[in-house]
């Protein structure tokens, strides 16, 4: 998916177009659904289509056999002193020759336009859990 620039960071976040897709066939709607039309099957929510994207390629890929182990939206909170802080919850969460990647979908690869609670969060939890986050377009 081409880079686009954005004005501003609140315009990257406006740009978003919210879909459901199915996890078990290839449909996606732009318009809100119980269940697939096609499979009757439980929907997903994609707050992207850039990330419904990405998911379709993880399917590939995971069917390939060149990735195992697909996560959708795992979730890592971060409690100190024995209070939950947050929660922070990535889009996807794999292993791709035994090592785990995990990645968070946005528009832009350039920081600038991150919002910068994502940011922090994001830093929190690398440093809590000592993984790295890849953050893809």
């Amino acid at each position: 998916m081409a880079s686009v620039k954005f004005k501003s960071k609140h315009h990257a976040h406006n740009q978003r177009k919210h879909c459901w897709a199915c996890t078990k066939c290839s449909a996606f709607y732009t318009v809100k659904q119980t269940a697939c039309l096609d499979c009757h099957n439980q929907l997903q929510y994609f707050p992207s289509q850039g990330e419904f994207l990405r998911f379709r390629n993880l399917q590939l890929q995971l069917r390939a056999g060149a990735i195992t182990d697909l996560e959708l939206q795992p979730t890592y909170p971060v409690v100190i002193n024995g209070i939950k802080v947050f929660e922070y919850r990535a889009d996807f969460k794999y292993k791709r020759k035994g090592i785990e990647i995990i990645e968070d979908c946005k528009g832009s690869l350039n920081p600038k336009y991150h919002d910068p609670v994502f940011l922090l969060k994001k830093k929190v939890v690398e440093a809590i859990y000592g993984i790295k986050i890849s953050i893809v377009t």
